[in-house]
């Protein structure tokens, strides 16, 4: 008898120290990030009957487990960084001409579809001729337009301004037909975001709201989508230094839920996604700029979502860009800018400087284009911490 019990207590400690530590890994386990698809993948067109091949998808907040779906069907997935996957796209996938619509979901906890980005894979025969037909003019998008998959039937829809906010089904042979209005009432004509703010599986959308005149004071309105082209109002945020001009979604605190980063006078504020469909509102970062344009992405390779913000800079009396480095915790390091144009005129008849996030040298590192009164400009991104651009006019 006594040799058993002192068999059990020389156990006791052993047991007591693993209890332990299966509770506090339980109680510091971390939440996996929303993922985001963020530029092209590689390949992102391919000739119809051309078999089975790997597909590289780009972006940030990727985990091992990280799973890439061809048409919501998912592919086998190889995890190569926090900022690249590759999936292995089946014949059948591209037997006929076709669209392959990529989204990337990570596993739980947290984790989810990256329902703030999305890709393409063109499937069609190679031409060397383009015959267009007669263009389907739709009084829309006046001041900004998305495209997504709103309705999870493969089929791209549009939501875009016409004096309120309005979504377009995509019927999916080109044309689309007029849904109801998201928001009937005035709204700003600055850009606007959607994602799956409330992790119910649907698209959701975030837009400026005011009078039709600016304010000094402007509100984020949250609208919940239900999968059908319906949305429904959700919270409504105060953003932070007026005269908010951009909107960025990702899920920048790695926590599994999306978030919100809006854009005002020499001022960036973060709002902190709850997962219901409400924010919390974070940090806010000076910079001497009044953004125009603001895009997530990983700029240096990381894996962390990053911000480019480009704007007009009146103390230098030009058009500038700067770069704010994602920690992945929710916190961004020190704005840098990163390129000044030297003049502040816009692109075409208006004063907007347009500005696309791609990878135009196809080297799996973010660039990025802007269209000024000059012409457009390359901007090729080195992929390092300080993303030192080269310039191409």
């Amino acid at each position: 008898m006594k040799d058993h019990l002192r068999t059990f207590l020389k156990w006791v400690p052993k047991v007591v120290l693993l209890l332990t530590t299966c509770l506090l890994a339980t109680a510091f386990a971390q939440n996996n990030p929303v993922p985001q698809i963020v530029g092209p993948v590689k390949p992102d067109a391919v000739a119809p009957g051309s078999g089975a091949f790997t597909l590289s998808v780009y972006g940030a907040n990727f985990v091992p487990g990280s799973v890439v779906n061809w048409n919501y069907h998912p592919r086998v997935t190889t995890y190569v960084s926090g900022h690249e996957i590759q999936a292995q796209i089946l014949a059948s996938d591209v037997a006929h001409n076709t669209a392959g619509y990529i989204t990337v979901v990570n596993p739980p906890p947290g984790g989810g579809s990256s329902s703030a980005s999305w890709a393409q894979v063109e499937v069609h025969a190679a031409i060397s001729t383009i015959i267009v037909d007669p263009p389907v003019n739709y009084s829309f998008g006046l001041g900004g337009m998305v495209t997504a998959d709103f309705t999870h039937n493969g089929i791209l829809d549009l939501v875009g301004q016409y004096f309120g906010v309005a979504f377009e089904r995509g019927v999916g042979n080109g044309t689309f037909q007029l849904g109801p209005f998201i928001n009937p009432f005035w709204v700003q004509q600055t850009p606007f975001t959607y994602g799956d703010f409330n992790n119910d599986g649907n698209l959701d959308v975030a837009l400026d709201v005011g009078e039709q005149n600016p304010l000094d004071v402007k509100h984020l309105r949250v609208m919940l989508g239900d999968g059908k082209g319906v949305f429904s109002s959700g919270p409504t945020l105060t953003e932070v230094g007026g005269m908010g001009t951009a909107v960025a979604t990702g899920d920048f605190n790695q926590d599994g839920n999306l978030d919100l980063i809006t854009s005002g006078q020499n001022v960036v504020a973060e709002f902190l996604g709850n997962g219901d469909g409400s924010f919390t509102q974070s940090a806010t970062y000076p910079y001497r700029l009044i953004a125009i344009t603001m895009q997530a992405g990983d700029f240096n390779g990381d894996g962390k979502l990053d911000l480019l913000l480009s704007g007009t800079d009146y103390y230098e009396n030009a058009r500038t860009f700067w770069m704010l480095l994602g920690n992945g915790d929710g916190t961004f390091q020190t704005p840098q800018e990163i390129l000044a144009l030297g003049h502040t005129s816009g692109c075409g008849f208006t004063s907007w400087l347009t500005v696309q996030v791609s990878d135009f040298n196809n080297d799996g590192k973010l660039d990025f284009a802007f269209c000024d009164s000059a012409g457009i400009g390359i901007v090729l991104g080195n992929g390092d911490v300080l993303f030192n651009p080269r310039l191409i006019t």
